[in-house]
């Protein structure tokens, strides 16, 4: 036999390299990370850079970054993710304020070592970035997508609504790469043992709770999706029942060391089903287009799930392929009919879930299947997964990756190909980033300042264990959090998806019932004054306005005196704001409830 061309080995050594799926996951990783710098800038992975979070017009970025902080300072309990001090005296959990446990947990340990402002958020995003791109480049070469047509697929998958839309705002929500492996560990099994089937599925169920719920409710569903086909078509009965268990097993001691199986005697309850999958908005510009005004109904931005213009050309392409191919199709759909249907259903089922009880239509409400005396106790347990609109996402997915291999299959050159991805590629950057991308940190800045932490940084002393803060918004407990946090005190009210009622009440009743305690500082905004019966503080409490915050606390908590920023204000004086806006009939309502359906 001759020898081959010193060309042709040359020539088969470079494809070699080019199908190598490391080759696929570091190129995809390297698109996903300048991606990441084009949209976010570098400032955002300082760790030290806490002021863009704290800043944010965002109530759930800020609190994400809280939970983290409150965490960090308390005592390690048993389950490690439990703690009382955010919100105080209560336990809570980093599973329920959505500060990414995994991470948590991890940094907790480094503490000691790590500086005083810190935030893992903008390294998170930058990793998703990388896992989105990695995730959907491995799954496209499973499917036989050449290197070139994966690499130019690859953006998509990054840059989207509900990919783009969670990045710093809901960033647990944007590990939606386990989703993308979960569909890769689907179509991979037949190929792989038993024990690192039952391995891998294993660890993304456990990875995906430590992440977010949502995430493992659409991850566990996969993962049973993938028991069940494999039991019934492929016949491994044994291992498919291993795995299911083992991931049960696995999930519900991760859940539990999270500090997700904490039960309170009154919870807060935000309404399930709420926030419903809407149709019409994978068509719906909404608020996510640069270039098309969104159809004008009451909507929910948790059905987040634009398409884009890019995509839906896409779409139509990839319709106009399978008419033309729908004698090809025929064959594959009979060789794989068992899947194909289960598939169906599978998608039916996510579907009716993220319409949940309260389907819609354009804005409309078809009906109402909870009614108008609801289950409260029902509802205190589902309101954790009172967003249903979410679950839709492995279906969008599972679109997202049809089309693109329709495309790559159908088209009759890579050439063409080429010609359509690449100026799309464009308009989906131009359309979807400027409204859809959030956290840009500009600038560097470490640490975070305030009026308010200014003016007490150095005040108290160590008996100063408990900040008060009388308020019920939202929005107005970053400043107070950082404070808290930052001087080893706790906070009496949080903003999470569980968590106690009327946290806020008590300390009101406190006051007014003439029993504040010495070791806490107390904080309202000036808007709460009517809340606050005429009585006299005890002679032993000072009070002090700063940055539209009274502030008050006993004589013996101050070491040095507050910043210039803050005034004294005489007994007399506050006797009388009190008085002045005191109101019997608001101050009988009471505050921090946060209870809607």
């Amino acid at each position: 036999m001759a020898d081959k061309n010193p060309k042709t080995i040359s020539s088969d050594k470079y494809k070699q390299f080019f199908l190598h799926p490391l080759v696929y996951a570091l190129s995809a990783a390297i698109i996903g990370a300048i991606l990441f710098f084009l949209i976010y800038g570098f400032a955002s992975l300082v760790p030290t850079n806490v002021a863009f979070i704290y800043n944010s017009d965002d109530a759930d970025v800020f609190n994400h970054q809280l939970g983290f902080d409150f965490f960090r300072i308390s005592p390690w309990r048993n389950p490690i993710g439990v703690q009382s001090y955010y919100p105080y005296p209560y336990d809570s959990s980093v599973i329920y304020s959505d500060s990414i446990p995994l991470l948590a947990f991890i940094f907790k340990l480094l503490s000691p070592i790590l500086p005083k402002y810190f935030q893992y958020f903008g390294m998170w995003i930058f990793l998703c970035f990388m896992l989105q791109g990695v995730s959907a480049s491995l799954l496209l070469k499973k499917l036989g997508l050449s290197y070139l047509k994966t690499m130019l697929c690859v953006p998509f998958f990054i840059i989207n609504v509900p990919f783009l839309f969670r990045c710093f705002h809901h960033s647990s929500l944007a590990g939606q790469w386990l989703i993308l492996f979960s569909f890769l560990l689907i179509i991979s099994e037949s190929e792989m043992s038993a024990k690192k089937r039952i391995f891998l599925w294993t660890l993304m169920c456990g990875v995906s709770v430590l992440i977010h719920g949502y995430l493992f409710f659409m991850t566990g569903f996969l993962m049973s999706f993938s028991c069940f086909y494999q039991f019934f078509k492929n016949k491994k009965r044994l291992s498919s029942v291993i795995t299911f268990f083992s991931c049960v097993a696995i999930t519900l001691l991760a859940y539990y060391l999270g500090g997700g199986m904490l039960k309170f005697e009154s919870v807060i309850m935000r309404g399930f089903p709420g926030l419903v999958f809407d149709p019409v908005d994978l068509i719906n510009p909404l608020i996510f287009s640069s270039f098309l005004p969104g159809i004008d109904y009451k909507y929910s931005t948790e059905s987040a799930v634009y398409w884009g213009i890019a995509f839906m050309i896409f779409i139509l392409i990839a319709i106009v392929l399978l008419v033309i191919n729908h004698k090809k199709i025929k064959p594959f759909l009979k060789k794989h009919s068992f899947f194909v249907i289960l598939t169906l259903l599978a998608s039916v089922f996510l579907f009716a879930i993220s319409e949940g009880l309260r389907p819609r239509i354009a804005g409309q409400q078809l009906w109402d299947l909870v009614g108008t005396d609801p289950n409260r106790e029902l509802l205190a347990f589902l309101s954790t997964f009172r967003a249903t609109a979410r679950f839709i996402l492995p279906v969008w997915y599972m679109i997202q990756v049809g089309v693109f291999y329709i495309l790559a299959k159908g088209l009759p050159s890579s050439r063409i190909f080429v010609y359509i991805l690449m100026p799309c590629i464009v308009l989906q950057y131009v359309e979807l980033v400027p409204l859809t991308a959030k956290g840009k940190a500009d600038g560097i800045t470490s640490g975070y300042s305030t009026v308010f932490n200014d003016c007490f940084d150095d005040v108290f002393t160590s008996d100063a264990r408990h900040l008060s803060f009388i308020s019920d918004t939202f929005e107005d407990i970053a400043s107070a959090g950082v404070f808290a946090s930052h001087h080893n005190m706790t906070l009496n009210t949080s903003k999470a998806c569980r968590g106690p009622k009327n946290s806020v009440q008590a300390d009101l009743d406190a006051w007014n019932s003439e029993q504040l305690s010495d070791d806490t500082v107390y904080l309202l905004i000036d808007d709460y004054m009517p809340y606050l019966s005429p009585k006299l503080l005890p002679e032993t409490y000072v009070v002090y306005y700063c940055d539209d915050r009274v502030c008050f606390f006993n004589k013996k908590l101050m070491k040095n005196a507050p910043g210039p920023e803050a005034t004294e204000l005489d007994r007399e004086i506050f006797y009388e704001l009190t008085t002045q806006y005191y109101n019997p009939d608001v101050s009988a309502t009471p505050v921090g409830t946060f209870d809607s359906y």
